[in-house]
């Protein structure tokens, strides 16, 4: 064996077991939502990336497949300048004419700009050292701003996404040797299995009413089944497998001998074809895709249910059986599905409790959803935005899920209002001229063709999830979008002629090289900054670890004190532009200067509270609760000078409320320390605080779970107006 060979060999071992990691392990992960999961994908991808480059690099020579149409090369570089364009800095007046949404909410949340750099007025009036040079996040004017909302989410996101995205072209580009199909096969089957196990350990949980993951209790208030945190999620996973498995029916169906099909097949001749091997595949197929059906009403999935039987009935035209001389087994499949939906319904009173229940929450989102996108319809607020966006649009204050609102469980909708109208575009105009080919391929299809076959399942899998993202987010699950990808790769490999699959490299002799040597060392960049991100990260979740996580992962305590500064000190100077990490390190940094041991607030921390605050707010203005935060320690700053800081810190309160009108929290911390100051307001500013606390009690009583908190805010302004009117304030108050 030559060394090309080996390295051939070893290379496409190691992209086989690279892909078969990330197909299995992130779902074990909660589903991917695990700290470790989406470093993880990122860096296996970027090494999936590693082992393409030296394939093509150190590999025997392979040629050049017949040149392409350039429509598809020309839409996708479009995506993909339009999905980074968010990112780019511009100045005041360019971002006003791109997204006038966005220069409106940075206005109202950085005092000062864009006419000077944020927040000078509030160092000079608390007497606060200016951020120096050295800590700035860019080399660029302080008044230029990117169009993306949170650029360090943006950058995130498509981090992940370009994971995704190599996953699948990996998949269907990667040059497999001749078995290539059957490593998708194999890769299948594995997918297959673990589909299987996750469906029967949620028949455990069902039936021994278990509220744990593996030997981790859920939190109360999700929806923990199989190994995810949301039973939707999991169903996600199913509705796309099952596909798969009864395209594997299909083949072996197809395999059968005409002797056993002849006449009109009845119940009884299902035994008859069990003596057969591919009757007896067909039948452990079914009942496999059986098992997995019967995990979906165990998960309680409404729109998962009845996507997967509605994409299975829509896509049974196409199916490569669709011919006259290749149906088998005539008279049998109504029967079984009659009888299969029959048993399944009946049996879990969960699926039929879910259907009759309504979602008051998702409908309430839309209309929300649909002014975000009014807003932002060029650019759109930046990829993994909608979370930190959607508060300022929400208009109704209801409970949140368990954990808030991150999506708009209309992957479509809040597609469109993070990338803007004309990536959408984009996106569609590519969906549907590959659908188009596929639709084409499969009605060419050969009965028995396996690729045919596994090309209609990938197909009908990639249809269910993308109707079931009309009401869920499972794009947004990293295992979910994994399979997704994967499904896609083989799609976009199995449409495509079997000799023009073997022998693509995608370029030419003279150009191959240099490519391949630029990705590798794009692939390990990537590497080295997920690695730093990662260590970052990991340093904030050690004080602030994920509420969803907390039980299920089981860490350590969480740092405090000394520790904890350190450790956010150590991550902010990794992550500079992190939003999330500034704050966490401007709250540690504010309790550790006004925990009460010292006669007086340490100036030095109070000061990094501050800056570490304004960090934050530059890389994300949309943040009410970090404005507040910064509040209470420009008041600890400059207690001596609270006079002269008080317009500022009333106009700066005024800025978080109106970041935030319909967020019932926000607004009774608002209404909070307005109160605490009550005694020390003249009568015009308790005037203008008066409608500001009413409003805030108002808007917190259409919310039952911050019912405890509104009582006690509502008791302690009953006291305040008692001092306001002359009145006996209560005692204690």
């Amino acid at each position: 064996m030559s060394w090309q060979s080996r390295v051939e060999t070893a290379c496409d071992r190691a992209a086989c077991g690279a892909a078969l990691f990330m197909l299995s392990a992130p779902a074990l992960a909660f589903g991917g939502e695990h700290d470790w999961a989406r470093p993880a994908i990122e860096v296996v991808a970027a090494g999936l990336g590693v082992i393409w480059g030296a394939r093509l690099l150190w590999g025997s020579p392979v040629p050049r497949r017949a040149t392409r149409s350039s429509t598809a090369r020309g839409l996708i570089v479009a995506l993909l300048c339009l999905l980074a364009l968010p990112l780019l800095a511009v100045p005041p007046a360019v971002l006003q004419r791109l997204a006038p949404r966005a220069f409106e909410i940075t206005a109202r949340a950085l005092p000062g700009w864009p006419a000077q750099e944020p927040f000078t007025e509030v160092f000079a009036t608390a007497a606060v050292p200016a951020v120096d040079a050295a800590t700035q996040t860019a080399r660029r004017p302080a008044s230029w701003r990117p169009v993306a909302m949170v650029p360090w989410e943006t950058a995130r996101t498509l981090s992940l996404g370009a994971a995704y995205a190599l996953v699948a072209g990996v998949v269907a580009f990667y040059p497999w040797p001749r078995r290539g199909r059957a490593v998708l096969q194999r890769l299948a089957s594995a997918l297959i299995a673990l589909a299987v196990l996750e469906t029967l350990y949620a028949f455990v949980q069902w039936t021994r009413a278990l509220r744990q993951v593996f030997w981790f209790d859920c939190l109360a208030g999700t929806s923990c089944t199989g190994t995810f945190l949301n039973r939707n999620h999991f169903a996600g996973l199913l509705e796309m497998v099952v596909p798969l498995v009864l395209a594997r029916a299909g083949t072996a169906a197809v395999q059968i001998p005409r002797s056993l099909l002849g006449g009109r097949k009845r119940w009884g001749d299902l035994l008859e074809l069990r003596s057969d091997p591919c009757g007896g595949r067909m039948l452990a197929y079914v009942a496999t895709a059986s098992i997995l059906i019967i995990g979906l009403a165990v998960s309680g999935s409404r729109s998962a249910f009845v996507v997967t039987l509605g994409s299975l009935a829509a896509m049974v035209p196409l199916r490569p059986s669709a011919r006259p001389a290749a149906r088998p087994v005539r008279g049998l499949g109504l029967p079984i599905a009659l009888t299969l939906l029959a048993a399944v319904w009946l049996t879990f009173p969960q699926l039929r409790q879910r259907f009759s229940l309504s979602d008051p929450f998702r409908a309430a989102l839309g209309p929300d959803v649909m002014t975000m996108l009014a807003d932002f319809p060029v650019l759109g607020v930046g990829l993994g935005n909608f979370g930190t966006t959607y508060p300022y649009y929400r208009s109704v204050p209801f409970d949140l899920w368990a954990f808030g609102i991150d999506h708009a469980h209309n992957d479509y909708l809040e597609w469109v209002a993070e990338v803007g109208v004309p990536a959408a575009l984009l996106s569609a105009a590519l969906l549907l001229r590959h659908g188009a080919q596929v639709v084409q391929r499969l009605r060419l299809a050969a009965a028995r063709s396996r690729e045919a076959w596994m090309l209609w399942g990938c197909t009908t899998g990639v249809v269910a999830l993308l109707v079931h993202a009309l009401t869920d987010s499972n794009l947004h699950v990293p295992a979910n979008a994994l399979v997704f990808a994967f499904l896609l790769g083989c799609i976009v490999r199995l449409a495509r002629p079997a000799a023009e699959v073997e022998a693509y490299t995608g370029t030419g002799p003279r150009t191959r090289r240099p490519l391949a040597l630029l990705g590798v060392a794009l692939c390990v960049v990537w590497i080295a900054s997920v690695a730093q991100r990662w260590r970052a990260e990991a340093a904030y979740a050690s004080v602030y670890p994920d509420a969803r996580l907390r039980d299920l992962s089981a860490p350590r305590a969480a740092l405090a004190g000394d520790a904890a500064v350190a450790a956010l000190q150590g991550a902010a100077a990794a992550a500079a532009t992190a939003p999330h990490i500034q704050a966490g390190l401007g709250r540690q940094l504010l309790r550790r200067a006004t925990d009460g041991s010292a006669a007086t607030p340490d100036s030095i921390a109070l000061d990094g509270a501050i800056h570490a605050f304004v960090r934050s707010l530059a890389a994300a203005p949309l943040q009410p609760d970090t404005l507040l935060d910064l509040v209470a320690a420009l008041e600890a700053r400059a207690a001596a000078n609270r006079p002269a800081l008080r317009p500022v810190l009333d106009d700066l309160v005024g800025r978080a409320a109106a970041l935030a009108p319909y967020d019932p929290e926000v607004q009774l911390r608002i209404a909070d320390w307005h109160l605490r100051r009550w005694k020390t307001l003249a009568a015009a500013e308790r005037a203008r605080a008066a409608p500001r606390i009413e409003a805030a009690l108002a808007l917190a009583a259409q919310a039952p779970a911050l019912a405890e908190r509104r009582r006690e805010t509502e008791a302690r302004y009953e006291w305040a107006r008692g001092i306001g009117t002359g009145g006996r304030a209560r005692e204690g108050g």
